[in-house]
Protein backbone atom coordinates (compact mmCIF):
# COMPACT_ATOMS: atom_id res chain seq x y z
CA UNK A 1 0.00 0.00 0.00
CA UNK A 2 1.05 3.23 -0.65
CA UNK A 3 2.23 6.02 1.70
CA UNK A 4 0.17 9.00 2.14
CA UNK A 5 2.92 11.10 0.83
CA UNK A 6 3.37 9.08 -2.28
CA UNK A 7 -0.32 9.79 -2.31
CA UNK A 8 -0.26 12.92 -2.48
CA UNK A 9 2.89 13.41 -4.66
CA UNK A 10 0.80 11.64 -7.35
CA UNK A 11 -2.37 13.72 -6.78
CA UNK A 12 0.26 16.72 -7.62
CA UNK A 13 1.94 15.32 -10.41
CA UNK A 14 -2.27 15.13 -11.84
CA UNK A 15 -2.76 18.49 -10.76
CA UNK A 16 -0.09 19.84 -12.44
CA UNK A 17 -0.28 17.78 -15.60
CA UNK A 18 -3.37 19.69 -15.86
CA UNK A 19 -2.09 23.02 -15.13
CA UNK A 20 0.37 22.84 -18.21
CA UNK A 21 -2.72 21.43 -20.10
CA UNK A 22 -4.12 24.66 -20.04
CA UNK A 23 -1.07 26.44 -19.88
CA UNK A 24 -0.68 25.02 -23.38
CA UNK A 25 -3.86 25.66 -24.95
CA UNK A 26 -4.78 29.11 -23.64
CA UNK A 27 -1.22 30.01 -24.15
CA UNK A 28 -0.89 28.81 -27.90
CA UNK A 29 -4.31 30.00 -28.94
CA UNK A 30 -3.29 33.27 -28.03
CA UNK A 31 0.36 33.00 -29.16
CA UNK A 32 -1.47 31.88 -32.82
CA UNK A 33 -4.16 34.81 -32.84
CA UNK A 34 -1.50 37.58 -32.42
CA UNK A 35 0.84 35.83 -35.01
CA UNK A 36 -2.18 35.97 -37.50
CA UNK A 37 -2.12 39.57 -38.70
CA UNK A 38 1.74 39.64 -38.18
CA UNK A 39 2.56 36.52 -40.70
CA UNK A 40 0.02 34.29 -41.75
CA UNK A 41 2.37 31.23 -42.31
CA UNK A 42 4.17 31.49 -39.08
CA UNK A 43 0.72 31.59 -37.75
CA UNK A 44 -0.54 28.43 -39.71
CA UNK A 45 2.97 26.26 -38.57
CA UNK A 46 2.07 27.86 -34.84
CA UNK A 47 -1.35 26.78 -35.26
CA UNK A 48 -0.28 23.28 -36.16
CA UNK A 49 2.12 22.77 -33.33
CA UNK A 50 -0.42 23.99 -30.92
CA UNK A 51 -2.64 21.73 -32.14
CA UNK A 52 -0.48 19.20 -31.31
CA UNK A 53 1.02 19.90 -27.94
CA UNK A 54 -2.93 20.49 -27.10
CA UNK A 55 -3.28 16.71 -27.95
CA UNK A 56 -0.15 15.50 -26.00
CA UNK A 57 -0.68 17.55 -22.70
CA UNK A 58 -4.52 16.52 -23.18
CA UNK A 59 -3.80 12.62 -23.07
CA UNK A 60 -1.62 12.96 -20.07
CA UNK A 61 -4.13 13.56 -17.25
CA UNK A 62 -6.73 11.70 -18.93
CA UNK A 63 -4.41 8.27 -18.54
CA UNK A 64 -3.31 9.08 -15.19
CA UNK A 65 -4.56 6.38 -12.56
CA UNK A 66 -5.41 7.36 -9.18
CA UNK A 67 -2.63 6.75 -6.63
CA UNK A 68 -5.60 5.64 -4.16
CA UNK A 69 -7.67 3.39 -6.04
CA UNK A 70 -5.54 3.20 -9.26
CA UNK A 71 -8.26 3.32 -11.17
CA UNK A 72 -8.56 6.10 -14.21
CA UNK A 73 -8.53 9.42 -12.37
CA UNK A 74 -10.83 10.94 -15.07
CA UNK A 75 -13.93 9.56 -16.99
CA UNK A 76 -14.53 10.23 -20.62
CA UNK A 77 -12.44 11.47 -22.80
CA UNK A 78 -13.63 14.90 -23.06
CA UNK A 79 -11.11 17.89 -22.34
CA UNK A 80 -13.92 19.27 -20.13
CA UNK A 81 -12.70 16.62 -17.70
CA UNK A 82 -9.78 18.13 -16.85
CA UNK A 83 -11.58 20.83 -14.66
CA UNK A 84 -12.95 17.44 -12.65
CA UNK A 85 -10.73 18.14 -8.94
CA UNK A 86 -11.54 14.67 -7.29
CA UNK A 87 -11.57 11.02 -8.70
CA UNK A 88 -14.56 9.88 -10.09
CA UNK A 89 -14.04 6.29 -8.05
CA UNK A 90 -12.91 6.99 -4.29
CA UNK A 91 -13.47 10.71 -3.97
CA UNK A 92 -9.85 11.86 -3.25
CA UNK A 93 -9.46 15.46 -4.11
CA UNK A 94 -6.76 17.03 -5.99
CA UNK A 95 -7.47 19.82 -4.16
CA UNK A 96 -6.07 18.87 -0.80
CA UNK A 97 -3.11 17.93 -2.12
CA UNK A 98 -0.01 18.88 0.07
CA UNK A 99 3.22 17.39 0.08
CA UNK A 100 5.05 17.64 3.50
CA UNK A 101 7.76 20.64 3.56
CA UNK A 102 4.92 22.63 1.28
CA UNK A 103 2.48 25.13 2.33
Amino acid sequence: MLEVQDVQRNLLRIRMRCRLFWVVVIGGLLIALMLSPINYAVAKVVALMWIILSIATWMSPMMAHCPSCHKPFYEGWFPVGLTVIKCEHCGVSLAETQVEGQA
